[in-house]
């Protein structure tokens, strides 16, 4: 129901309809909001406290606020907004693999390292297979039965009804199953892949946006202190960020030339 409204008017009608001409002049001041690259991501590294920017001569700027008694003057006081896009490309690159014919390797690990959660999806799918295979036999005996005679027509479209409500939810439930499953056993791979070209990505992206998302999908914090950028991966790049560190290590390299020769005798001894 609308009900007419009773309070008072704050302003007079020719006050406002004047406010209204005067807001949609060409000559008017338009507002700009901001869009700035890092707001709400990156802290304080010492207060914990969310970095405010600015736009100073056309450059922006990242500081804390110091609200939560945060002692600025053991910090340094402004930071460029590009020298820290600099600083998170070169964490990208921290994930690249230096060896590429060990990216098949890495692959294979992140399947592997998800094969128990797979077969736990396989064996719920056979479990609610096998309890479809069950309905439909009942629902054939409950269809000879009728014809039969054993059961009246009542009854047989109560369970009937029942039956095929529940097989309608198990068939639904399959089907998301399968594709819970197929969608975790491509998520290592699609994450490795994206890894390898994060860099790239964010260099070539126009959009403030995007370049946030892929910020919140890989790293799971970022604080500001002194000008630098301290921060923490997501679980998932994690792992693959300690299997990179290990795979790029100055011993690897060493071991894939030595295990690039034969040691095997060119003639047999005999």
């Amino acid at each position: 129901k609308i009900y007419r409204g009773e309070q008072d008017t704050l302003i007079d009608r020719e006050t406002f309809d004047r406010v209204q001409r005067l807001l949609k002049s060409k000559t008017t001041p338009k507002y700009n909001k901001h869009d700035f690259l890092f707001k709400g991501i990156i802290r304080c590294g010492e207060c914990g406290g969310i970095i405010t920017w600015e736009t100073q001569k056309g450059q922006i700027y990242g500081h804390c606020n110091g609200y939560r008694n945060c002692a600025q003057k053991t910090q340094k006081p402004w930071s460029k907004e590009p020298e820290l896009e600099e600083q998170l490309i070169g964490k990208f690159g921290s994930l690249i693999i230096k060896t590429p014919h060990l990216s098949e390797w890495i692959v294979k690990a992140l399947k592997e390292s998800h094969k128990d959660q797979i077969e736990l999806h396989n064996a719920s799918v056979g479990n609610l297979r096998a309890r479809q295979d069950t309905l439909k036999r009942r629902l054939d005996v409950m269809y000879e039965h009728r014809l039969d005679g054993i059961i009246n027509e009542t009854d047989y479209n109560r369970r009937s009804r029942q039956y095929n409500d529940e097989l309608n939810e198990l068939t639904n439930n399959v089907d998301a199953h399968s594709k819970a499953n197929q969608d975790y056993f491509q998520l290592g791979i699609n994450i490795f892949e994206l890894s390898q070209s994060a860099a790239a990505i964010y260099k070539q992206s126009d959009d403030s946006e995007k370049k946030r998302k892929l910020l919140r999908l890989t790293f799971n914090e970022l604080a500001l202190r002194d000008g630098l950028l301290n921060y923490n991966f997501t679980p998932a790049f994690k792992i693959l960020s300690d299997a990179v560190s290990a795979t790029n290590s100055s011993k690897l390299t060493k071991t894939d030339k030595v295990m690039s020769q034969i040691f095997e005798p060119t003639e047999k001894i005999d």
